[in-house]
């Protein structure tokens, strides 16, 4: 059963990696615990930067209006407890 659960969580992750948009998976405190490499790039931070820390201490990057919007969508969602998207040209 473990290695069902290792290869479906491998799987998930590199379909997500494989992604042209960014995502970013957060918990109810905003902690990031995902973060796929476009999304990293977006915001110019490593990804081994960004696990486990608020998506709040990353406000300092080279793009931190695409964070606040980032984190003014997930407390909309959070709010109104469904999924809010945006999209960036």
């Amino acid at each position: 059963q473990l290695s069902a659960l290792t290869f479906e969580r491998n799987e998930k992750e590199a379909i997500l990696e494989s992604l042209g948009e960014g995502v970013i998976a957060v918990d109810s405190t905003l902690q990031v615990v995902y973060i796929n490499f476009v999304a990293s790039k977006m915001i110019g931070i490593p990804k081994r930067q960004v696990i486990g820390k608020l998506l709040s201490d990353s406000s300092s990057t080279r793009n931190a209006d695409l964070l606040e919007k980032c984190k003014l969508l997930l407390l909309a969602a959070q709010r109104h407890q469904t999924v809010v998207t945006d999209t960036l040209e």
